[in-house]
């Protein structure tokens, strides 16, 4: 290691540590922004996202199907980690004599697990 050097002056210490210091203080920036901006990003998933998918029913008539699906994203640590549970359900609409009918043809509630991977990166938009 460079420390260990016995010929060196103070002056050539003072020059090491003055360019060290630098990137020490550049590391533990970027590390400690890593930090704060993975806790807040991940913070922001948390919510309910809905839409429409393809229904998966064999029926032949695929007329009056439709499908969807809810997610709710509950748990989110400042690792990425998340937990919920979503709701897929698929109804098939009918007229009889002048009314709506609904019919229920699949439903159910799941649990999930997943990640996000969070990289930090310089926004490199130009604004004209």
């Amino acid at each position: 290691m460079i420390l260990f050097v016995t010929n060196w002056t103070i002056e050539q210490l003072s020059a090491v540590i003055s360019i060290a210091t630098p990137i020490i203080l550049l590391v533990w920036f970027y590390y400690s922004q890593r930090q704060a901006l993975s806790k807040n990003y991940y913070q922001e998933i948390n919510g309910i996202y809905a839409g429409f998918t393809e229904p998966v029913s064999k029926t032949q008539d695929k007329k009056g199907i439709n499908s969807g699906i809810i997610m709710h994203i509950r748990d989110t640590d400042e690792k990425g980690f998340f937990k919920g549970e979503f709701d897929f359900a698929e109804t098939k609409t009918e007229i009889e004599n002048d009314r709506l009918i609904f019919t229920k043809l699949r439903d159910g509630t799941h649990t999930f697990l997943g990640k996000l991977d969070f990289e930090l990166y310089k926004n490199k938009t130009s604004f004209h």
